[in-house]
């Protein structure tokens, strides 16, 4: 159950981001986009979790691991926000996430002591592998401040899983620890949206646009919950990081598709599928050796 739940969690990334995309051509809004989705996907995480789940430990481990988690993730997505606005290729941006992977597996045996096996740390190199080849290409300095916002954003999702691994076993609820990382990140954009002064921009919009920006926004929480940061989390009652983690960075095969199909990008190389097939059979390699 825990690879269908990363492997739905990796599709709804992609298809996430995508809207998150598509809403931010619509300058000055990141924050509220952060705010608004993130509200969304908590709300609707809580429900369910009131639904499906009541048994709750609160604790030290609980609480620290949470913090962390909220905090990178205010960092990590507004500067993702940035990226995915510099007008660089959503299908060339994405696959520098998998390279998170690999950097998983020493904060994981740092913090909690977990190793994934020898030949899953064979399949995790592959799948960073296949984003290097997926990524060898001729770059632009205009493709420049995309990349280092991104590298930022791959610096805190490093850190992100592992601190959620450490919340959800802590807690022993995968619903709960979401919806609270989800109401926790959308208070931080919360505050940012009142010192950035973003809601200037809504008052100059005309109550039409607002409707469609804001049901985008809301679009965006309702596909974290349910298809992306949602099941990603549940799936770690089952499994470690490392592997949960190492699935869901199949994330650029379905941007690819996307970043084609929406965004209407056709320059794929022999290189990009290549690298592909690598991140597929690291993947497989990490499944299979679970």
């Amino acid at each position: 159950m825990w690879i269908m739940l990363a492997v739905l969690a990796a599709f709804g990334q992609a298809l996430s981001w995508a809207f998150k995309k598509k809403t931010l051509q619509i300058t000055g809004l990141n924050n509220s986009l952060g705010a608004v989705s993130f509200i969304t996907a908590g709300m609707l995480l809580a429900g369910l979790h009131v639904i499906f789940d009541q048994h709750v430990v609160i604790n030290a481990s609980f609480v620290w691991a949470t913090s962390g988690v909220i905090v990178l993730n205010v960092i990590a997505v507004s500067a993702m926000y940035k990226a995915l606005d510099s007008g660089m290729d959503f299908g060339s941006l994405m696959p520098f996430m998998a390279l998170t992977s690999l950097a998983v597996v020493p904060i994981e045996y740092f913090v909690r002591g977990i190793l994934p096996q020898a030949m899953q740390v064979v399949g995790i190199v592959s799948v960073v592998g296949g984003v290097i080849i997926f990524s060898f290409r001729p770059w632009h300095k205009r493709d420049l401040n995309g990349i280092l916002y991104f590298g930022v954003t791959m610096a805190c999702y490093s850190i992100v899983p592992v601190l959620m691994a450490v919340a959800v076993h802590a807690s022993g609820s995968g619903l709960f620890s979401a919806a609270v990382f989800h109401l926790g990140i959308a208070v931080g954009f919360l505050v940012l949206v009142f010192i950035t002064s973003e809601q200037t921009s809504w008052r100059n919009m005309s109550a039409q646009s607002c409707y469609h920006i804001l049901l985008r926004m809301i679009t965006a929480g309702v596909i974290i919950a349910f298809v992306e940061n949602g099941p990603a989390t549940l799936a770690l009652q089952s499994a470690s990081a490392s592997e949960v983690f190492a699935i869901k960075r199949l994330m650029p095969l379905f941007a690819l598709v996307i970043g084609r199909w929406y965004f209407k990008e056709r320059n794929i190389t022999h290189t990009m599928k290549i690298g592909v097939g690598l991140m597929i059979a690291g993947s497989a390699v990490v499944i299979w050796f679970q």
